[in-house]
């Protein structure tokens, strides 16, 4: 799957952003495999291997399973963004979730992560979540417009917290109280 090259994937309009089922691990895999592949953004890297529909069934749909996922795709059912929201494992930390998120780089500036976020804050908001936070690059600037206009806000900076090719990064805290 090459988003910036197959011109169906650059033509197609993206469609609503949904919550996925078993039936998309594979999918969703691919698409997560596809983008990590992309970016240096994600804290995934293809050194760390393949995500596998076998660990999103794990992670999503097990009993037990802390990850909700999203995914967007073009009118014609090619995925090109994800959103991963985990729930804290305990109880008192079951109010807030910590959400990840990519989206394919032929698709960047096209409403996909304005779509996913929107998806899950209509989902969290009926699973009586209360916030939802993130990490970013502080030097993913597309990004945290994104998430400062959708209404996150910067809670704090983490300094040398993500190394790439041998050098330190700072990354921001963003969060979002519902």
């Amino acid at each position: 799957m090459d988003g910036n090259s197959d011109p169906e994937i650059r033509g197609a309009r993206i469609a609503e952003a949904r919550q996925i089922g078993p039936n998309d691990a594979q999918r969703y895999a691919a698409l997560v495999n596809t983008i990590v592949a992309e970016t240096g953004f994600l804290a995934r890297t293809p050194a760390d291997g393949l995500l596998t529909a076998q660990a999103v069934m794990k992670c999503a749909f097990s009993d037990g399973g802390l990850d909700t996922i999203f995914i967007c795709e073009t009118d014609t059912g090619i995925p090109v963004g994800y959103l991963c929201a985990t729930r804290g494992a305990y109880q008192r930390l079951r109010a807030a979730i910590r959400i990840s998120m990519g989206v394919l780089r032929s698709h960047m500036g096209r409403g996909v992560g304005r779509a996913l976020l929107s998806a899950c804050e209509s989902w969290a908001a009926g699973a009586e979540i209360r916030r939802i936070e993130l990490i970013v690059m502080t030097s993913n600037a597309p990004a945290i417009a994104l998430y400062r206009r959708a209404g996150y806000q910067i809670e704090g900076t983490r300094r040398a917290s993500i190394q790439i090719d041998g050098v330190d990064h700072d990354q921001f805290l963003m969060a979002k109280v519902l």
